[in-house]
């Protein structure tokens, strides 16, 4: 003989079905969570890569070396086989004879013809003053004890 269903065995029955539905949503989060915890470890690391390699590193210093004087700068010297254009803005070209500026069929908007390079006969450089090493500025004017002494021998 079948038994029978009674009213306490259909609690149980879907007590028992709602609980195995609660598991699995149970087990889907979790394994939801895991992997969104894997993408934020991932994210983590990319970020701390990141920072890592766009912080600037501080430089080392260097001993510098004691001058007496300082040293001037001299304007680039006239190399052989560059151009010696001048751009509106006062920059110089000093590309070679074959770079592709000097090509008008290249279409660079830049595009001027090749100027070969002058020499420049340049000054030889004057020794500075030192500023105790003034000499006097001889004056147009007579002292008055220097005149009368002058004057005393007539």
């Amino acid at each position: 003989m079948a038994r029978r269903n009674t009213k306490a065995d259909r609690l149980l029955n879907n007590s028992a079905m709602r609980l195995e539905a609660a598991r699995l949503r149970e087990q889907t989060a979790q394994s939801e969570l895991n992997i969104a915890r894997a993408v934020v470890k991932n994210a983590q690391e990319a970020h701390d890569e990141l920072v890592r390699e766009l912080t600037p590193q501080p430089r080392n210093k260097t001993e510098k070396a004691t001058a007496s004087a300082p040293a001037q700068k001299d304007p680039p010297a006239v190399v052989p086989g560059t151009c010696s254009y001048k751009y509106p803005n006062g920059n110089g070209c000093f590309a070679t004879a074959d770079n592709a500026i000097h090509d008008k069929s290249m279409g660079y908007a830049g595009y001027h013809p090749f100027e070969p390079a002058k020499p420049v006969a340049r000054a030889p450089r004057k020794s500075k003053q030192k500023p105790g090493d003034t000499l006097p500025v001889p004056s147009s004017e007579i002292e008055p004890e220097t005149a009368i002494a002058a004057g005393a021998g007539d």
